[in-house]
């Protein structure tokens, strides 16, 4: 069996939700690990006898690009989410 580009790219269009299953994205990461995994796979696969770090990518896995969360968790946001559900936990429980 021969793996082309678009079983890859299918492969990795698997993990993609919606976002009412997925509000956070989190499929995004998932997505991020395996496309890492699957360019070392190929960089070994098609060039094991060059060193690990001056491996070229294949061109099977070149411009398949990582993709970044949509969402921007940052402390300030967490301190708020904490602080409005104390504050609710404290109202029902007065």
């Amino acid at each position: 069996m021969v793996v082309m580009r678009t079983d890859i790219l299918a492969f990795l269009d698997s993990f993609r939700t919606t976002d009412t299953i997925d509000p956070m994205h989190r499929w995004i990461g998932t997505y991020n690990i395996y496309r890492t995994l699957l360019v070392r796979f190929f960089k070994w696969l098609y060039f094991p006898d060059i060193e690990l770090g001056k491996r070229p990518m294949h061109k099977i896995i070149q411009n398949i690009p990582g993709l970044r969360r949509k969402e921007k968790t940052s402390l300030l946001y967490t301190i708020s989410i904490l602080i409005e559900l104390s504050l609710n936990y404290d109202l029902l429980h007065v």
